[in-house]
């Protein structure tokens, strides 16, 4: 060589700390260039290969761990014709009702995309939900109506850097699932309720089509147009989440921090839906608005963030008493949801169901998995073995729930489009590194308990780690009123009940239908994946 050999076995090394991580053909070039070394420099290039690709293998492949699904569609509305332009006093009243409609687009537009920015999509969905909520405020019992605000009195959100770092926060898993089931804010206005009509608030027809059935469900309530939207919201994050999941690589962590943010957010919508929102309408139950799908959902996103955080704790090597505290609280997280929807029809939502089961159980197995690893540091070796013994009994009931996942998936052809399918899950990363990990401490375990220690096994579950809460969901507040609904003025005797008016309903876009398709936006990328239902 033209260089010392030493500063190309550095430049070697940098080399492939960076590449080898996404590329696994680095491993024969560099097998095949560290030949040319003698043999102490050519162990010590190929060491560092070693460890690189240990760190691949202890990666998690979180995209392909996740139930998908796409966006609710909807049809167009045209508030700036029809039923609500008939109670119109002023030029502001119309301007608003014009604003309405592009708002509502524009919204749409930007949710068809999973990969558009966080901020902007939220700052559409804010312009609409300001303009929107001089509807949903509107007061039956005047006639000529100014729009009044929906207030909330609001707490602070938790900070989410030391959480996506794996960091040694704690709290109880009660208090965790109070965190995230409890109302953290009261509202001081309550709209009326659906069968109060108001002219404003139910001069409109909403459709929108339910996730779970697929059927068109139709609303005359702006309430329920609210609702649909901060739905979608929520699905939007989570599929913002799985497509920065599917190119993120393991050691990214800029990316997987945004990944944890955006399902916090995606949670936080949730979590005001469900806590605010569906009790202003009438109750559906098996629907996408049942109270305890969205609760399901709201837990679901928490514990998909805190995969995050456990993935980072595993990554940077962690205690495993921590680890193993972090993977029982996702074990509680995923069996609570599951509970949630335990009574709802079962053709609906069978293949949550599994999934959950899936993943309590996976997380009871990593969580055991890490006991016995903490145990056996700590010289118990019987426990050890005991404890790493049970983490195997449920890999295996792992293994068996994930036959019946894959099975409903392919039975399934919309979920099918939107999950991996050249893949089955117990052939992730995640899952075969859990695997291997279990056998080889199990068998060292009892390899040193029966020449070293001669421990006997317990009788029953030695004491485990408790479990240790790092998430928690952001507060969502609505936007303020907009200020165009200031001068506006409805005179709301003027404004028609649907089928009183024929010329005002087919305004009205009362005949708009859903676009063909999963989603309203026809180019969705297939590829833009949703974590929840």
């Amino acid at each position: 060589f033209f260089f010392p050999r030493s500063k190309v076995l550095a430049c070697l090394q940098r080399f492939y700390l960076f590449v080898s991580l996404s590329q696994n053909s680095c491993w024969t070039f560099l097998i095949l260039f560290s030949s040319l070394f003698p043999h102490r420099e050519r162990v010590q290039v190929q060491a560092v290969g070693s460890v690189c690709t240990f760190i691949m293998a202890t990666s998690m492949s979180l995209s392909a761990w996740n139930h998908h699904a796409l966006l609710k569609a909807t049809a167009s509305v045209n508030f700036s014709q029809g039923r609500l332009e008939r109670g119109a006093k002023n030029k502001e009243c119309r301007e608003v009702l014009r604003e309405l409609t592009r708002a509502r687009e524009s919204f749409l537009e930007q949710i068809g995309n999973a990969a558009n920015s966080r901020n902007n999509v939220a700052r559409a969905c804010d312009e609409y939900l300001s303009l929107l909520q001089g509807l949903v405020s509107a007061n039956p019992s005047s006639h000529t109506t100014t729009a009044a605000p929906l207030s909330t009195q609001t707490t602070e959100g938790s900070s989410d850097s030391a959480a996506a770092d794996g960091s040694d926060q704690t709290q109880s898993q009660t208090q965790s699932q109070e965190d995230t089931t409890k109302p953290q804010s009261e509202t001081t206005l309550q709209p009326p309720p659906a069968y109060q009509q108001s002219g404003l608030r139910n001069g409109m027809l909403f459709k929108w089509r339910d996730a779970l059935s697929g059927e068109t469900c139709e609303y005359e309530d702006a309430q329920a147009e609210l609702i649909c939207t901060l739905l979608n919201m929520g699905l939007w994050h989570c599929m913002h989440a799985s497509a920065l999941q599917s190119t993120a690589a393991s050691d990214d962590e800029e990316t997987m921090k945004e990944i944890y943010q955006t399902l916090r957010a995606a949670a936080s919508y949730f979590h005001f839906v469900e806590r605010d929102q569906l009790a202003r309408i009438p109750q559906k139950d098996n629907c996408d608005m049942d109270q305890r799908l969205v609760r399901a959902m709201t837990i679901q996103c928490l514990a998909e963030a805190q995969e995050v955080t456990v993935h980072r704790a595993r990554v940077k090597g962690h205690a495993a008493k921590l680890i193993a505290g972090i993977a029982r609280d996702q074990h509680y997280r995923f069996a609570d949801a599951r509970k949630c929807i335990d009574k709802m029809d079962r053709k609906l939502v069978g293949d949550l169901v599994t999934y959950f089961d899936f993943k309590e159980n996976f997380y009871e197995a990593m969580s055991l998995c890490y006991n016995g690893i903490d145990l056996h540091d700590a010289e118990k070796c019987g426990d050890a073995v005991y404890v790493l013994r049970e983490a195997n009994k449920k890999l295996q009931l792992c293994r068996e729930g994930a036959d019946a996942y894959s099975k409903t998936r392919k039975k399934n052809k919309k979920l099918a489009k939107v999950t991996n399918k050249e893949q089955d899950v117990i052939d992730t990363d995640s899952f075969v590194t859990l695997a291997k990990l279990v056998k080889t401490k199990l068998d060292k375990a009892e390899h040193e308990r029966g020449f070293i220690y001669r421990q006997s096994l317990p009788h029953d579950m030695p004491e485990l780690a408790p479990a240790r809460a790092l998430v928690q969901a952001d507060t969502y507040v609505l936007p303020t009123l907009s200020p165009l609904w200031s001068a506006a003025e409805f005179d709301q005797s003027a404004i028609p009940r649907r089928g009183r008016d024929a010329g005002a309903d087919l305004a009205s876009s009362d005949n708009a239908k859903i676009k063909s398709g999963p989603n309203h936006a026809e180019r969705v990328d297939d590829g833009a994946l949703c974590t929840v239902m």
